[in-house]
């Protein structure tokens, strides 16, 4: 925001950029803590969901299962006491009527490779496809004493016949003809239990479950072949054209998880994204989905968006309009004062502002008259002291005039140093005795113009100076600048500055070179006439 801007408008963008900024962030925050929490939940109800199915399915196979087994258990139940009831009208042997009955057992397949046995109640093989389990006394099978036991119902066991490799794990149903003590028990293997399962036994209760509003729940085996979907049942998806083959193929290989991917069902115009939580029943091979479309899991954050923006429009026009009613009241009566002030700066100090308000502004207007009244006293009192102030400055000026017209006709040479020992000024009788102009020292130390064997005395003279102390005369000596060595006696004295700080030092010096020439030749003179005197009288 540059400096020449308004302070109406820099109100006016301060506050709506502040409110926007306050407002966005805030919504914000509303908007995905709302997201986060709608996605947390739809992801939970679908993970309970697809468990729930899991358990539906699984639970409603298992019950098929068993169904079936009892329902072949029972009917060979029938057939056997078929044949007893001929035993017992004589037209059949009592062993001729079991070797049939058996003959019918086994010739029946229970799924692929599953069939059925008969055991008595002591645990010993009467019938079984595997001539060597027969008369074999399998009692030591946990499960075989739970046949013993029970001698009707469902029963879960791993088992290993004669030849085969492993154990695998097998379920039966068991019925006990007790004239022939055969308990009669019809097994499968658990690996064949899809081929088993009658769908239509639970797949109404699946195609019934509805996640949002087109949601639903499904299911297929390892080979992508749909088992249970509303729309593509018996179907393998991997086969359907336009259908997403490789979310398939990702579901299919995790097995467990979930997924979003574009689908569409037969009849839709368009493919939308779809969460789908899926689980693996292992028994049948099954992979159960729940699955729903993001769209209609999101409708509820449309109108939270359409609420947000309105109350964003309506929030912002209330504060603008808010904000122009403000700044008005601020900058009118500052306009008003600023008018007074260019009146005042043309030397109009007799101006007043009305201070009827009792607010800020009104007090301002109250500060204004009394600096008005202020500045008239002191533009007067100010007049008064530019007057004498001039009147010093004239006074100033003559007295430095004659005290550098006394410097400038002195014969003696005069220097003035500030308190580092660099020359400030000194007269034309320095330039006329050491051969330096002031142009060449101003500035400057004059350490070259001091005789190494003379530093002793002037070292004294220095620290003299720099303790404010009045310097005595002293005989020295110092160079000039053609190299030639002058005798010469310095005096001086430390002067300070208005707050009595020291300041500097003026020192004169004088040559005495040709008093000290003339005064030893006076001296030889006197030796030589009393020589002479003393040469008389002898």
């Amino acid at each position: 925001m540059s400096a020449g801007t308004r302070i109406r408008h820099k109100l006016l963008l301060s506050y709506a950029l502040l409110f926007i900024l306050s407002l966005s962030i805030g919504f914000a925050i509303v908007y995905f803590i709302v997201r986060d929490t709608i996605t947390a939940n739809i992801e939970s109800e679908l993970h309970n969901t697809a468990t729930s199915i899991n358990n539906l399915v699984g639970n409603a196979a298992t019950a098929s299962i068993r169904n079936y087994l009892r329902g072949v258990a029972e009917k060979n139940l029938e057939i056997v006491d078929s044949f007893h009831q001929k035993e017992l009208q004589g037209l059949m042997s009592a062993g001729e009527a079991r070797e049939k009955a058996a003959e019918i057992l086994l010739a029946q397949t229970i799924g692929r490779s599953g069939y059925i046995y008969c055991l008595d109640r002591d645990g010993i093989v009467v019938v079984h496809p595997q001539k060597a389990l027969l008369g074999r006394d399998v009692s030591e099978y946990s499960f075989v004493r739970d046949l013993q036991a029970k001698k009707r119902g469902y029963l879960e066991y791993d088992w290993k016949n004669p030849g085969e490799p492993a154990a695998r794990p097998k379920a039966l149903y068991m019925i006990h003809f007790e004239p022939w003590d055969w308990i009669i028990s019809v097994s499968t293997y658990r690996e064949e239990f899809r081929g088993l399962v009658n769908v239509d036994d639970f797949k109404k209760s699946v195609l019934d479950l509805r996640f949002g509003r087109t949601g639903y729940a499904f299911v297929i085996d390892s080979a992508g072949r749909a088992i249970i979907h509303p729309k593509l049942e018996g179907t393998n998806i991997l086969t359907v054209e336009g259908m997403p083959n490789e979310a398939l193929a990702s579901i299919l290989q995790e097995k467990n998880g979930q997924i979003i991917y574009p689908w569409k069902n037969p009849g839709e115009s368009r493919a939308r994204d779809k969460l789908c939580i899926f689980t693996y029943i292992r028994d049948y091979d099954w992979i159960v989905g729940a699955s729903s479309y993001l769209d209609e899991f999101y409708e509820p954050l449309a109108t939270i968006r359409g609420l947000i923006l309105v109350t964003f429009i309506v929030t912002m026009i209330l504060i603008l309009t808010l904000t122009v009613k403000i700044s008005n009241s601020i900058t009118r009566p500052l306009q008003g004062l600023m008018q007074h002030f260019e009146n005042a700066s043309r030397g109009d100090f007799s101006l007043r502002m009305a201070t009827a308000a009792r607010d800020e502004i009104g007090q301002l207007a109250g500060y204004f008259n009394r600096f008005m009244e202020q500045l008239g006293e002191y533009s007067a009192s100010l007049r008064q002291q530019i007057e004498v102030r001039q009147e010093a400055e004239n006074s100033l000026r003559e007295s430095e005039q004659r005290y550098r017209s006394v410097m400038e006709s002195a014969a003696d040479p005069i220097v003035i140093y500030d308190m580092e020992g660099r020359v400030t000024y000194f007269n034309p009788a320095f330039e006329r005795v050491f051969g330096w102009g002031l142009d060449e020292c101003l500035g400057r130390r004059m350490d070259h113009f001091v005789p190494q064997e003379n530093w002793p005395e002037t070292h004294a003279m220095i620290t003299a100076i720099r303790e404010g102390k009045v310097l005595p005369a002293t005989e020295t000596r110092r160079y000039t600048a053609s190299g030639d060595v002058r005798s010469v006696s310095i005096s001086g004295a430390a002067f300070r500055d208005r707050d009595q700080n020291l300041a500097g030092s003026v020192v004169i010096l004088r040559d005495i070179t040709e008093t000290k020439r003339l005064t030893n030749l006076l001296m030889d003179i006197g030796d030589n006439v009393r020589q002479t005197i003393g040469q008389d009288l002898h």
